[in-house]
């Protein structure tokens, strides 16, 4: 159901008394349907909630299914002026969340796309309200075009009328001599639609750019991410402080003796944390009780401290990443088993593997 607001009743008045509040409306719309369905099988971009998360759609799933009813109003104001609406009911019912799904404000699915007069006064022919203004297309590319933003839930695929997000301006115009004139526009203020640029991430959206996954994806953006970098380097720092790369010697200063220690240098080595539990001390390849560093990384990185000696048992460190992000290129997450890993810096495929040279 819609709330009643001054601006529905105002329609519903124009509607019902012309002769009152309008001399003459005149109406005109359509009934769309737009569908589209995935052609092969897969998982689209962002749309994983952790690195093992192979989920995905089948070929003939339904991408789209979006109905509309547009209707179109003008109407006079006097004898001088006249009125336009665009009204736009539309429902897409696999929208991957509600932003996509039904209305939303200054989006393509916003109902009252565009609410706007015509008038004039002192020499100026204005238009008060809810608009687009269009300076100038080239076959597809918008140069000069950018007065009003754009909604890109389809990228490039809608006509610019329909993703071009009409808003609230002033829009005054006025001619200087017979060849020259001049355009005042002051208009609202608001930003451009991209899926994926919102706190929930828009995971699942069929058109979210790889560029934007960076920033909000669950597994590679980086504002997930750094984060869980962040509390490995937290347990690092524990596990240093408590003397696991001292022999058991606390280290108050923590990481800070190992400034020169890359990524790399640690998961490249070999560890002995076998014989010293708690421990890990430098070792050789062919020592019986050699543990690559890049196991003993991931084990940091998945579960934190979660299983080791003097952290309390039957409960998980709360900064173990358990594969939420890509922060190591895992092929499995069997509990307390970080051996379900691979390491190779020259063809990187995970965070610390692209910083394999950064430092501690």
């Amino acid at each position: 159901m819609f709330k009643r607001c001054k601006l529905h009743q105002s329609i519903l008045l124009a509607l019902i008394l012309p002769s009152v509040a309008i001399a003459e409306v005149e109406i005109t719309g359509y009934l769309k349907n737009e569908t589209s369905v995935f052609t092969r099988d897969g998982q689209v971009t962002g749309e994983a909630d952790s690195m093992l998360d192979e989920r995905g759609h089948d070929k003939g799933d339904l991408l789209k299914f979006e109905n509309s009813a547009r209707l179109f109003l003008n109407g006079y104001l006097g004898e001088e002026s006249t009125w336009h609406a665009d009204l736009n009911f539309i429902y897409d019912s696999e929208g991957v969340n509600d932003y996509y799904k039904g209305h939303e404000l200054y989006t393509q699915h916003d109902y009252v796309r565009e609410l706007y007069v015509d008038t004039s006064a002192l020499g100026w022919d204005m238009r008060l309200g809810k608009q687009q203004v269009v300076w100038g297309t080239a076959d597809g590319i918008k140069l000069l075009d950018i007065i009003n933003p754009t909604d890109f839930r389809e990228l490039n695929q809608n006509a610019m009328e329909d993703s071009r997000i009409p808003i609230w301006m002033i829009n005054a115009e006025r001619n200087i001599g017979d060849n020259s004139n001049v355009q005042l526009i002051v208009s609202q203020v608001e930003e451009n639609k991209i899926p994926g640029l919102n706190p929930n991430g828009d995971a699942g959206h069929p058109f979210l750019m790889k560029g934007v996954e960076t920033i909000s994806g669950q597994v590679n953006g980086f504002y997930n991410v750094a984060p869980a970098l962040s509390n490995v380097a937290a347990t690092f720092n524990g596990a240093a402080m408590g003397g696991g790369f001292t022999g058991g010697m606390p280290l108050p200063v923590g990481l800070n003796l190992f400034a020169g220690l890359t990524v790399d240098g640690f998961a490249g080595n070999f560890w002995d944390a076998a014989t010293t539990p708690g421990l890990l001390n430098p070792t050789v390849p062919t020592d019986p009780v050699a543990a690559p560093g890049w196991l003993l990384l991931n084990a940091f990185s998945q579960f934190g401290f979660t299983g080791q000696p003097g952290f309390p048992a039957g409960l998980n460190d709360p900064n173990g990443n358990y594969g939420s992000t890509n922060l190591m290129p895992i092929t499995g997450l069997t509990p307390l088993s970080p051996t379900e890993v691979t390491w190779d810096p020259e063809n990187a495929s995970s965070a610390f593997e692209v910083m394999s040279n950064a430092t501690f």
